[in-house]
């Protein structure tokens, strides 16, 4: 089931990403849009299959956040490593903290602001 959780945060960040490059949408737009489709989306599969409607839209919601990433500062492969860390910080943090969205914001931060730090450490360390 992991995996799942895994797929769908790939999933909804790499689709924030890409549609906030359009213009006229942006990354707030899309996050929102995305997270209006993914409801309806999840509410057809859950007529077929037994999943957690609530759970899973606030884990594609969550996603969506590291999707709105700055385009030149996170690249395609620290989008899915931040995306899989956002999941795992996201099964952490949520029994701790109270609401959705400091949970959510905060698991967003951390994998971002993590990936962004492994990627400043290896041009700080690179042997010349």
């Amino acid at each position: 089931m992991i995996l799942f959780y895994c797929l769908i945060s790939l999933v909804a960040a790499f689709l924030t990403f890409e549609c906030s490059k359009i213009s006229w949408l942006g990354p707030i737009r899309a996050s929102c849009v995305l997270t209006l489709l993914s409801f309806i989306d999840f509410a057809i599969i859950n007529y077929f299959y037994a999943i957690d409607i609530r759970f899973v839209t606030t884990l594609f919601f969550g996603a969506t956040f590291v999707g709105m990433s700055c385009p030149t500062k996170i690249g395609h492969l620290g989008l899915s490593v931040s995306a899989l860390v956002f999941t795992l910080l996201f099964f952490n943090l949520v029994p701790l903290l109270e609401g959705m969205g400091g949970a959510l914001g905060l698991s967003a931060f951390l994998s971002v602001f993590l990936m962004a730090l492994i990627k400043k450490s290896f041009y700080f360390f690179k042997v010349k």
